[in-house]
């Protein structure tokens, strides 16, 4: 019995020896670090014209980073492009595999320096280096840098053209005729692949003369792109001066110009000349705008009663224009108030018997009941139009703000948004408009915020084709900001009556 347990304990351990040895698993492959490439350039300068645009401007070559036991056509390349200085935090990439070669057309060079967000007609400087590892990313060596200037392909600017040579005529009897007619050549962008497909919009601006087009009293027109002339009535030029804030019966210089851009690039904005006129803003108003240039809400319908002076600036107007003011209060349904061009005197205002809106009336002719606010309480936005001797009064359907904050990469404290002492705050300057100057980083993006370290709720833009200068903004919209292509100081102006934004 004792001889047969040996046996099949000595039978067990020998099974488990054979057993063992059938299913040892060979050593793991060892792979080394290769070394780095060797990036090198077929030109120094890319300086391309139009006829370039599918020619090879740039051809990248790099050794072989020599990984062990590897098939050379599995190693993974990088090659990353940025304009000098940012240290490739912004770069464009593109990605290869198994090749040590690689050639760019001029149209491939317009679509990096497009997607670096850099403007038409300059020649910048790139830095380029190439990142070599296992398909799986392991080993990641970087390549010397190289220093490459380039330029855009190219684009013509449009010229402008007008009908008059010195002067639009105003005038109340030929009020309703052809004032001025502007025409133009297309702006032409040598470009077709990543572009092609991008329309071309242009934009007609007026402002005050030697402003560059920079000032508060910039007026904007879009322009239908299908269109090569547009002609103004006599009325509509009278409308865009007043709009801007010119004097009534004075003659004033302004300048014209048309910009064109890529939809949705806001860098390949192209202007055209400028063309110099004076105009004289006519059609004296129905009543006469306020002498102090200023107009405030007091009233039981008020948050601050009748008390006289009044809050400010959440009771104060904007001024629109020189014709018209805005703004927007939260009233006290079922009671009553006035207008007062001069705060904490009663000496003039202005009211009328709607709650809704109509006739404006001055000082004796304002009903001794006052104006009646509407019969809900809440938020309104209250329009007072001199020239045409009305006021209006409309449910406002969106979010004012309390108060408004700035966050976001653009912004010197980035996206942090968990301590609300590092979003710089704005300034409400009325009851429309909150005010921030703030230095800016370019080619970056930011938020406005209602509630500081809160991502509940935010201004934005529709979307990306909004200029950084300013255009259309909202509540809870789904696109950042841009900030200005180039970094530097700004103000930026919120407009919450009209929902228009200003950075300059």
């Amino acid at each position: 019995m004792k001889n047969i347990i040996k046996f099949l304990t000595l039978t067990a351990v020998l099974f488990s020896i054979i057993t063992a040895c059938e299913n040892k698993v060979d050593s793991l492959p060892f792979y080394k670090q290769g070394s780095a490439s060797t990036l090198t350039s077929s030109v120094n300068t890319i300086a391309a014209t139009p006829a370039d645009s599918l020619n090879s401007l740039l051809t990248l070559k790099w050794t072989n980073p020599n990984y062990s036991n590897l098939d050379t056509s599995k190693t993974k390349y990088i090659i990353e492009f940025d304009s000098t200085g940012r240290n490739f935090l912004h770069s464009v990439k593109f990605t290869y595999s198994g090749v040590l070669v690689k050639s760019f057309t001029g149209n491939e060079i317009n679509a990096i320096l497009f997607n670096l967000g850099l403007n038409v007609g300059y020649s910048y400087p790139l830095d380029i280096r190439i990142t070599s590892s296992y398909a799986n990313n392991n080993e990641g060596l970087y390549s010397n840098i190289l220093h490459v200037n380039a330029s855009f392909l190219g684009a013509t600017n449009p010229v402008l053209t007008s009908s008059v040579a010195s002067i639009i005529l105003i005038d109340s009897k030929t009020i309703t005729t052809e004032g001025v007619k502007f025409s133009w050549t297309n702006a032409n962008y040598f470009f077709k692949s990543n572009t092609s497909n991008n329309a071309v919009s242009y934009t007609l601006q007026m402002d005050k003369a030697g402003s560059n087009f920079s000032s508060s009293m910039l007026q904007n027109v879009a322009i239908d792109s299908t269109q090569s002339f547009v002609s103004f009535t006599q009325k509509y030029i009278n409308r865009l001066l007043l709009k801007a804030g010119y004097p009534l019966g004075v003659s004033s210089n302004v300048e014209f110009r048309l910009v064109a851009k890529l939809a949705g690039i806001a860098t390949t904005s192209l202007a055209s000349n400028v063309i110099k006129v004076s105009a004289t803003p006519i059609n004296k108003p129905a009543i006469d705008p306020p002498a102090s240039g200023t107009l405030f809400l007091v009233g039981s319908a008020t948050q601050g009663g009748w008390s006289n002076p009044v809050p400010v600036p959440s009771q104060q107007f904007a001024q629109i224009d020189s014709v018209t003011y805005g703004g927007v209060f939260n009233l006290i349904g079922g009671s009553q108030y006035l207008i007062l061009p001069v705060n904490g005197d009663w000496g003039h205002k202005y009211g009328g018997t709607s709650a809704t809106g109509g006739t404006l009336l001055v000082d004796g002719d304002v009903p001794g009941s006052n104006t009646p606010s509407p019969t809900a309480s809440g938020w309104y936005s209250i329009t007072v139009n001199f020239q045409d001797g009305i006021y209006t009064v409309t449910p406002y359907t969106s979010t004012f703000p309390t108060n408004l904050f700035i966050v976001g990469d653009a912004t010197a404290d980035g996206w942090s948004n968990s301590n609300p002492a590092v979003n710089p705050a704005f300034t409400q300057l009325d009851a429309a408009r909150f005010q921030l100057t703030v230095p800016l980083i370019g080619g970056k993006s930011y938020l406005m915020l209602p509630v500081a370290g809160s991502w509940a709720n935010k201004y934005a833009v529709a979307d990306g084709t909004v200029p950084s200068s300013g255009g259309r903004f909202g509540y809870n919209l789904s696109t950042n900001f841009n900030s200005p292509a180039t970094s530097g100081t700004y103000t930026i102006t919120a407009n919450f009556y009209d929902f228009t934004f200003t950075v300059k």
